[in-house]
């Protein structure tokens, strides 16, 4: 089965590969664009009717969480602490 995708691959060669690649791309693009038109519009509604919201939508997918700048030891010191576990250094 495999060898028959390939021989394919290679009949139809790179740039029909590129092309649907690009393709590809270019569709989850545009439907990230409709989703964030969508939420600022339902965001707009909600304001209107006096809902408080802190974020959008493009916000949560662009700054999904802010960049760890703990070393990795004070990270596991952190963790086990939460468990109830006491580090001795």
């Amino acid at each position: 089965m495999n060898s028959v995708r390939l021989e394919l691959l290679e009949l139809l060669g790179v740039t029909y590969l590129t092309d649907a690649l690009l393709g590809a791309c270019a569709r989850l693009r545009k439907q990230e664009a409709y989703r964030i038109y969508e939420t600022d519009c339902l965001y707009g509604i909600a304001s209107a009717l006096g809902l408080k919201i802190h974020r959008r939508y493009a916000e949560l997918i662009q700054h999904s969480e802010p960049e760890e700048d703990r070393t990795g030891k004070e990270i596991a010191i952190e963790r086990l602490e939460h468990f109830g576990i006491k580090v001795v250094e």
